[in-house]
C-alpha cells in the first residue's frame, strides 16, 4: 500500500470484494510455508489475524503518524527488514548450476526480475538516505520477501511486529509532555528557551530512536515535535506582547503626565496611537476619551463650557473622530460659545445661542448614553 508521499510503509494482507476474501500473494505465501511448521491462520481475541502466538493488529486510521488514512482491507504496519537481508542468485547462475546444492532447501524462494528498466520498484521508510547503499527504492519482488519475512519472524521467532500506542495512551504521552515543557514558560531569556527546545527535541527523538529498535514501537515523535515547536513560538510571541504591552502602557502614562506646555508633543503622541497598528491603541484611545468625558462632566456654567475646548488643546486639531463624533461636536460647540462671549454683543448672543441650542438638540442622535449631558448644556446657555 503506498502513502500519500508515495513510500510503501502498510502492507495489505487480504480483503474483502462482495462474498469473495482476496489473500494477497504474501501473506498466502507465508501460511504455506507456516502450514507445515504446524501453523494455522485463527483469530485472537480481539478479532485479529493471528498465526502461532504473534498476533497482527488491524490499522486503524489513527494509527502512528497516519490522520485518516485508508485502511480499508487488513492492513499492519510494515517493518522492512536490512535491504542486504535476502541472498539474491541471477538466473544465469541457476542455469550454470553455479548454487550450491541445498541452498533452497527448506527456504521460500521467490523468482522476479530487479531490472530498473521495468518500473517494477518502491519506496520505502528507508529509501534513499536512510538506506546504508543508498538506493532509492526495492524491487516488486524484494517488496514482497520483507512482507514474507515480517509475518513469518513474527510467527516463528516470536519477532515483534511495528506496534503503536493505543489513541487514549497516545493522547495521555501528548498532554504529559505538554505539561512538562509547561514550566519552560518561567524562562524569560531566549538563548535559555532555545537550550530547553534542543534538550527536549534531542529527548523526544532519542525515546522514539529507542522504542523503535528495543520495542518496535512508534511513538508520536511528530506530534511531540509540534508541541515542543509550539511552546517556543508562543511563548516567543507572548513575551513579545508582553513587553509591548508594557510599552505601550508606559507610553500611555508619559502622555498623561506630560505638562500642558507640551502640546505640540502630546498631540503627535495621540496621533501615533491612533494611526498604530497595535492591539493596545483601542485601549489607549478609551482612556484618551474618559478623559474628555471627564472634562465634559465639569461643565456646570456657561463659562465652563466656554472653557471645555481650552482644556482639550492638547487633542489634534481637528479632534480625530475615533474619540466619538459628540465628542467632537460638543468640543466645536464650545469653540463657538467661546468666541460668542468674546466677540459679540448682547443681542447678537441671543441669536446665536440660539443656533447652538438647535445644533445641541440635533446632537441627540449623537448621545446614545450622553444625553443628559447635551440636555444639560442646552439648560444652561437657555439659562444664560
Amino acid at each position: 500500500m503506498l502513502d500519500p508521499d508515495g513510500r510503501v510503509r502498510r502492507n495489505l494482507l487480504y480483503w474483502i470484494i462482495g462474498q469473495d476474501q482476496k489473500v494477497s500473494f504474501a501473506l498466502k505465501t507465508a501460511m504455506a510455508y507456516l502450514k507445515g511448521e504446524g501453523i494455522t491462520a485463527r483469530s485472537s481475541a480481539s478479532n485479529a489475524l493471528q498465526l502461532g502466538d504473534a498476533v497482527f493488529p488491524k490499522l486503524q486510521p489513527t494509527d502512528g503518524g497516519y490522520a485518516q488514512i485508508d485502511n480499508g482491507g487488513y492492513q499492519i504496519l510494515s517493518n522492512f527488514r536490512h535491504y542486504q537481508y535476502f541472498q539474491t542468485i541471477s538466473f544465469s547462475d541457476v542455469l550454470s548450476g553455479k548454487i550450491p546444492p541445498n541452498l533452497m532447501t527448506d527456504r521460500i524462494v521467490l523468482i522476479g526480475a530487479t531490472a530498473s528498466s521495468l518500473k517494477n520498484s518502491f519506496s520505502t521508510s528507508y529509501s534513499g538516505r536512510w538506506a546504508e547503499d543508498g538506493r532509492q527504492s526495492i524491487a516488486g519482488v524484494e517488496l514482497q520477501a520483507h512482507i514474507i519475512s515480517q509475518i513469518l519472524s513474527a510467527a516463528l521467532d516470536g519477532k515483534t511486529s511495528l506496534q503503536v500506542l493505543p489513541s487514549l495512551t497516545e493522547d495521555f504521552l501528548i498532554f504529559s509532555w505538554a505539561l512538562i515543557i509547561l514550566p519552560g514558560w518561567m524562562l524569560r531569556k531566549t538563548h535559555e528557551r532555545l537550550f530547553l527546545l534542543l534538550i527536549l527535541l534531542l529527548l523526544a527523538s532519542g525515546s522514539s530512536y529507542l522504542a523503535f529498535l528495543s520495542f518496535s514501537l512508534w511513538l508520536p515523535i511528530v506530534p511531540l515535535t509540534i508541541v515542543t515547536l509550539s511552546f517556543l513560538f508562543v511563548a516567543s510571541v507572548s513575551e513579545n506582547l508582553f513587553a509591548e504591552k508594557l510599552y505601550f502602557k508606559k507610553f500611555i502614562k508619559l502622555i498623561h503626565e506630560s505638562s500642558d506646555e507640551s502640546y505640540s508633543s502630546k498631540q503627535l503622541a495621540i496621533e501615533y496611537i491612533i494611526e498604530s497598528s497595535n492591539p493596545q491603541s483601542k485601549q489607549a484611545i478609551k482612556e484618551l476619551s474618559q478623559e474628555i468625558d471627564n472634562a465634559l462632566k465639569e461643565c456646570k456654567c456657561i463659562d465652563h463650557i466656554a472653557n471645555f475646548s481650552n482644556k482639550l488643546e492638547w487633542l489634534p486639531q481637528p479632534i480625530p473622530e475615533s474619540f466619538g463624533q459628540l465628542q467632537v461636536r460638543l468640543f466645536n460647540i464650545s469653540r463657538r460659545i467661546d468666541e460668542i462671549q468674546n466677540s459679540l454683543s448682547l443681542d447678537e448672543r441671543d441669536q446665536a445661542f440660539a443656533q447652538v441650542i438647535k445644533d445641541l438638540q440635533d446632537s441627540y442622535k449623537l448621545a446614545h448614553t450622553q444625553e443628559k449631558i447635551v440636555q444639560s448644556w442646552i439648560q444652561i446657555i437657555e439659562l444664560s
